[in-house]
């Protein structure tokens, strides 16, 4: 899981990092070379392959890993909920955006603390 959060900075920071550094000369995107462009559009195409390549690895590991800790399986809606809530707060505006935000941080320091705690070794669900 960390070396799939390293990847999605790095290509993240590959492909925005010129685009940002374009903006903060004039603070305008109307000046942007070609170079830039060619550079985000060739990390975004990248970063949305890893991303599907991955997308079900990082779903099954996450609810092992909530298997593992003891918790019953349907602690793992809190992932699904965070997915979706992290899509809401990026395509909503307003009252509902900041919500949608606040909640997507809320499960996402849920999930993380979960996700922390040590396995449970004589889990009764894993004896099955």
């Amino acid at each position: 899981m960390l070396l799939n959060l390293l990847i999605n900075v790095l290509l993240t920071v590959i492909g925005f990092g010129p685009l940002l550094l374009s903006w903060m000369k004039d603070h305008s995107f109307s000046h942007i070379s070609a170079g830039t462009m060619i550079t985000l559009i060739v990390a975004i195409l990248l970063l949305l392959a890893y991303t599907l390549a991955t997308i079900i690895p990082t779903i099954s590991i996450s609810y092992r890993r909530m298997i593992d800790t003891g918790l019953s399986p349907w602690w793992f809606s809190l992932f699904v909920l965070e997915v979706i809530t992290n899509f809401t707060g990026e395509y909503a505006t307003g009252l509902v955006e900041n919500i949608s935000l606040v909640v997507n941080l809320v499960l996402l320091v849920v999930l993380i603390v979960i996700f922390a705690l040590p396995t449970n070794k004589f889990n009764k669900q894993s004896a099955k």
